[in-house]
C-alpha cells in the first residue's frame, strides 16, 4: 500500500515493489487459511490477532485501500511487482490473489512460489540452506527488476 500511496501522490515515484508473503484480504477461512491454519511460521489465529491490532477500535470502510488492498482498482498503473509466496503459509492464496489483482490493473507481475517453505522463511536463512537459496533467488530477481525499471 505504501507504493500505491506514493504513486498516487507522484506518478512513477515507485517503479518496483517486493512483496514477501503479502496480505491481500481480511479473511480466515478457506483455501490456504484452512490448509495451513496451524502454521508453522504463522497460524490463522495469529492472523486474526494481527488484524485486530491493525484495525483498532474503529474498523475502516470496506473500500478503504489502506486496510484492504484489493478493495479498489488502481487509478494509475501499479509499480512492477515481485511477489514471494510460501506454499505452507496461510497467506499463500493472498500472494497469488494479489498478483492477479495487479495484473488486472495493468501490471505484469512475477511470483516466486517457494513450494517447500513456510511463512517467515526469510527470517531463518541463517539456519536453513533452502530458505537462504529462496531468498538469494528473490534478491537476485528483484535486483534485475530494479535495474530494468530504470
Amino acid at each position: 500500500m505504501a507504493a500505491r500511496a506514493a504513486n498516487d501522490r507522484v506518478a512513477g515515484l515507485v517503479t518496483a515493489q517486493l512483496l514477501i508473503y503479502p496480505v491481500a484480504r481480511c479473511r480466515f477461512e478457506g483455501g490456504s487459511f484452512t490448509a495451513n491454519a496451524e502454521g508453522p511460521g504463522l497460524s490463522t489465529e495469529e492472523m486474526r490477532f494481527y488484524w485486530a491490532q491493525f484495525l483498532t477500535a474503529e474498523p475502516p470502510a470496506a473500500d478503504g485501500v489502506r486496510a484492504f488492498s484489493l478493495a479498489q482498482s488502481y487509478d494509475r498503473t501499479p509499480a512492477r511487482a515481485l511477489i514471494v509466496s510460501a506454499a505452507y503459509d496461510p497467506l499463500y492464496d493472498d500472494a497469488h490473489e494479489f498478483a492477479r489483482f495487479l495484473e488486472a490493473n495493468g501490471r505484469r507481475t512475477e511470483v516466486i512460489d517457494a513450494h517447500d517453505m513456510t511463512h517467515g522463511f526469510g527470517r531463518i536463512q541463517v539456519h536453513s540452506k533452502v530458505a537462504a537459496a529462496w531468498m538469494k533467488k528473490t534478491s537476485e530477481r528483484f535486483g534485475e527488476l530494479l535495474h530494468a525499471a530504470r
